[in-house]
């Protein structure tokens, strides 16, 4: 799995379920959870939110946890990486956490920067946001600089055989473009937004289901689509400190399929090693490969994911990011 095991879970099985039932019996110690904080400024986006909005598909912020399984999340995701893949995953962040990455994309060359952090169930809901900028080349030379702020909420019950979450996530977006290519420098920037399910049956199975990019946008000055709405359904399956999840994406514009697959084996509850392959089918078909490590020492925790593309291994992803868990202490 990914994400921060608290010092209760460290030492079981990483199990999205099993990590609920913990998190339903910790109280924080803060007065004001993030949770809340998170909900606010969710409900208060959607208030704002226009119909036009430039997504970055593949955005450079996204966490090694999530990258070292190629971005298999749908059903598998903790942490940061929920926001990334189905908000509604935000409720099996066990406790509260913060992180800070850095990453490095070399197609053809980008790096970003993030801070982040979510604040798992706390009696049915939860919450997190994320803020990265990224900077860089595009692949005809232009330079390329934009930032990406998400915040979303998760609400669910949880029962002790089952358990059902909806989850929604708000994100402004916004891109400078450099001259170049005889276009001119121009900013794009607005607001989109994810909804997603997730259902947890025992603790081995694990459903999730997303529609992404809500609200699209064409790209006026140049005259094509820069995004285009997607839904998705995962699967996951735990065994013991095994893993296994499966993802697949459709554009409803073309029915085009993304695939995913990723693996995750827990060491002694300490050390994470993960796997993972994803296709991205169309006019030129492209496969990529990753892998990542994942060390947890009482709260404190360090991530690292490669991505590859095996017919140009010179192009490649490199993430680094450095996870905090903020104390929790249990209730009655």
């Amino acid at each position: 799995m990914t994400g921060l095991l608290t010092r209760r879970s460290r030492d079981t099985p990483l199990r999205p379920r099993r990590l609920v039932a913990l998190v339903a019996r910790l109280r924080p110690t803060g007065r004001q959870p993030l949770a809340i904080a998170a909900a606010i400024c969710t409900f208060a986006c959607l208030q704002a939110t226009t119909a036009r909005a430039w997504d970055a598909r593949e955005p450079g912020a996204a966490p090694p946890s999530l990258r070292g399984m190629a971005g298999a999340g749908i059903a598998a995701a903790l942490g940061t990486g929920a926001l990334f893949t189905n908000p509604a995953a935000l409720s099996a962040q066990p406790g509260q956490n913060i992180e800070l990455g850095l990453a490095r994309d070399q197609r053809p060359g980008r790096t970003g920067f993030w801070v982040g952090s979510v604040d798992g169930n706390r009696g049915g809901i939860a919450g997190g946001t994320i803020y990265s900028f990224e900077t860089g080349v595009r692949a005809d030379g232009r330079s390329r600089s934009g930032s990406d702020w998400r915040s979303g909420i998760a609400l669910g019950v949880h029962g002790d055989s089952a358990s059902f979450v909806l989850g929604g996530c708000m994100r402004r977006l916004g891109l400078d473009l450099g001259a170049g290519g005889g276009e001119a420098k121009r900013s794009i920037s607005g607001w989109t937004g994810d909804l997603g399910l997730a259902a947890s049956l025992g603790d081995v199975v694990h459903l999730g289901a997303v529609w992404r990019d809500i609200t699209s946008i064409d790209d006026s000055v140049a005259g094509r689509a820069e995004t285009t709405s997607r839904v998705g359904g995962g699967l996951a399956i735990s065994a013991g400190p095994v893993l296994l999840a499966a993802d697949a994406l459709w554009r409803l514009d073309d029915s085009v399929a993304q695939w995913h697959a990723g693996a995750t084996v827990a060491i002694a509850g300490v050390v994470q090693v993960r796997a993972g392959w994803r296709l991205d089918p169309g006019s030129v078909a492209r496969q990529l490969i990753a892998g990542g490590l994942g060390l947890r020492i009482e709260q404190y925790g360090v991530d690292v994911a490669l991505e590859l593309d095996p017919a140009q291994p010179s192009r490649f992803r490199f993430a680094l990011s450095l996870v905090v868990g903020i104390p929790y202490v249990l209730g009655g």
